[in-house]
């Protein structure tokens, strides 16, 4: 155990939400350095600029696009210490399903307007009976939710069992998909208990959560800026770590033009990248973080309406659009984020350089993306992460949203917890966190 009062080099590797959380807390009492191996801080807080249509620059996110008081709180404290909490808007959740391959189209929020774009699914007892499967799933998984039934190995295609296709195909899988910005092939294998979860704490079950959903003026990085502005230690971007070794009573870093030596360090990157960079990894870590997968999606952001259906009163939000057998997923950023400009911006998932539904000259940019699957595996080695960081004696510690839901709010929650277990393993006391109000 360190004297108390003792300030430690603590190097944290990772410059995305759960690294930037564990900066902050840590810096209070130590003297913290902050890793990124890219040029900018943020992860998949990545806002860019571009034209509004009138020569003004427009700035519009790319990844993490939404959030909420209720199920992101420590996030929302996270903006308020910052003070960016007031650089923010409502947004929107709306959605819309079109499958041009059965001509079913509808949309969710939207108004009547958008639900009833369709006359002919009035006529249609195949849309009549998607909605009371809904209403039925609603009930079902609420129960099943309250009283723990859903063992954490039942896939959603299991639990949905039951269910017809369109119901699955149409609605829940697409909707899922937008949600966790993955392709839908990997939906059907997620844990039910992951996805009626979020749904249920989202009211998506019920079709509106009564929370207002927010979106930043200036889009994300305004609170990565509030950040770097704020924060009392050092930050090295263009610094990818490539080994983590530790020595003893210490960790030795090393880099592409050298090393350097820290008394702790965090770990806040990717599960399976923070397994790789560690030269001598034990068998506990590498069952538990290697047990985390992860999908690499290409986004396009460009203003090429194809990917969306013709009728405007279909533009929601998230839409997922069904043609020749492939669902694709486009978020109509307008909408999103209230963008104040006549040109229309639209991100699309799994989107080649060659898409032919997204003309060249229309294209503005395309991201690469990674995001942790949670299977079976990933979900059993969720169970097993806070064990890592309670070792005694322990030197790194690991943090990512891949130890909840890969979301904003998980990120944070997964930074502080590793910056409070590094307290407390050193110093046999718990970090002082701010309380949530």
């Amino acid at each position: 155990m360190m004297a108390p009062g003792t300030r430690l080099r603590v190097a944290v590797v990772g410059g995305g939400i759960s690294g930037m959380a564990a900066a902050r807390d840590l810096a209070r009492h130590h003297d913290v350095t902050l890793f990124e191996g890219g040029a900018r801080l943020g992860g998949h807080a990545h806002a860019v600029e571009v034209d509004d249509g009138a020569g003004r620059p427009l700035w519009v996110d790319t990844a993490f696009l939404i959030y909420n008081a209720r199920h992101y709180p420590r996030f929302c404290q996270m903006l308020g210490e910052l003070g960016v909490d007031a650089q923010t808007q409502r947004a929107d959740m709306s959605a819309s399903f079109v499958d041009d391959d059965v001509n079913m189209r509808f949309a969710l929020l939207r108004g009547a307007g958008g639900f009833a774009a369709q006359k002919r699914n009035f006529v249609r007892p195949a849309f009549y009976r998607m909605f009371a499967e809904l209403l039925l799933l609603r009930r079902r998984a609420r129960r099943d939710l309250q009283e723990r039934r859903i063992a954490p190995s039942t896939t959603i295609d299991e639990y949905l069992a039951g269910y017809s296709a369109p119901f699955r195909h149409q609605l829940v899988y697409p909707l899922a998909s937008a949600i966790w910005s993955l392709p839908g092939r990997h939906i059907a294998q997620y844990p039910a208990l992951a996805i009626l979860g979020f749904f249920e704490n989202h009211g998506l079950l019920g079709g509106h959560s009564g929370d207002a959903w927010r979106t930043f003026v200036g889009g994300s990085v305004v609170y990565v800026d509030a950040f770097r502005r704020a924060f009392p230690g050092a930050i090295r971007l263009d610094a990818p770590v490539r080994k983590v070794h530790r020595l003893g009573g210490a960790v030795q870093l090393s880099f592409g033009d050298g090393s350097a030596v820290f008394d702790r360090v965090v770990l806040a990157t990717h599960a399976d990248r923070s397994l790789a960079m560690l030269g001598d990894a034990s068998e506990q870590e590498r069952r538990v973080l290697g047990a985390f997968s992860y999908n690499q999606t290409r986004i396009a952001l460009h203003r090429d309406p194809r990917v969306v259906h013709r009728d405007r009163r279909l533009w929601a939000s998230w839409n997922a659009t069904t043609r020749g057998g492939r669902t694709r997923i486009a978020y109509y950023l307008n909408r999103v984020q209230s963008l104040p400009t006549p040109r229309d911006w639209f991100l699309t998932l799994d989107a080649d350089d060659d898409d032919p539904e997204i003309a060249p000259h229309l294209r503005e940019r395309t991201f690469s993306y990674r995001h942790p699957i949670f299977d079976a595996a990933a979900v059993s080695a969720q169970r097993d992460l806070p064990a890592l960081n309670a070792r005694p004696g322990a030197l790194t510690f690991f943090a990512g949203a891949y130890a909840g839901h890969g979301f904003h709010e998980d990120g944070v929650v997964a930074g502080q917890a590793a910056a409070a277990a590094l307290e407390r393993t050193a110093f046999a006391r718990p970090l002082e966190l701010p309380t949530l109000q």
